[in-house]
């Protein structure tokens, strides 16, 4: 009989932005990371926005409704679980405004967060014309 694996994965702490509830997380293991690969590749925003809310559902130990999260928080959350699972700092390239040249800049992902009042719980957005929308 073999012993039970205790500890055999890192856990993290995160916290939603919107709510400013705690949860624990893991790194995203090969399996989750292959249907993340063959969601981008099939470039369906339907199915690339499934595969990440099916990732933050395997690697978020304990309860986590996905349908009240909001997509700042959904987005907040994988760009965290990502740096945890696949490396601290992501490369990209950006196009310079005045000569187009692409230029490689590397961004440290746990320097991302949200930005905006929180606190603010009012969820009535004004179009206008005496229109709102909740």
């Amino acid at each position: 009989m073999a012993l039970p694996k205790l500890n055999d994965q890192p856990k993290y702490e995160l916290t939603i932005p919107s709510s400013g509830t705690v949860i624990r997380i893991r790194p995203f293991l090969v399996k989750e990371e292959k249907i993340l690969l063959l969601a981008m590749e099939s470039q369906d925003q339907s199915q690339i926005l499934s595969a990440i809310v099916d990732t933050l559902e395997a690697c978020v130990l304990g309860e986590l409704d996905t349908n009240v999260l909001t997509t700042f928080d959904i987005e907040y959350l994988f760009t965290k679980l990502r740096s945890k699972s696949v490396g601290e700092t992501a490369k990209i390239e950006l196009e310079c405004t005045h000569c187009k040249e692409r230029n490689p800049v590397v961004i440290p992902m746990d320097d991302v967060g949200v930005k905006g009042d929180m606190e603010s719980k009012n969820k009535t957005v004004d179009i206008g014309s005496g229109v709102s929308l909740e």
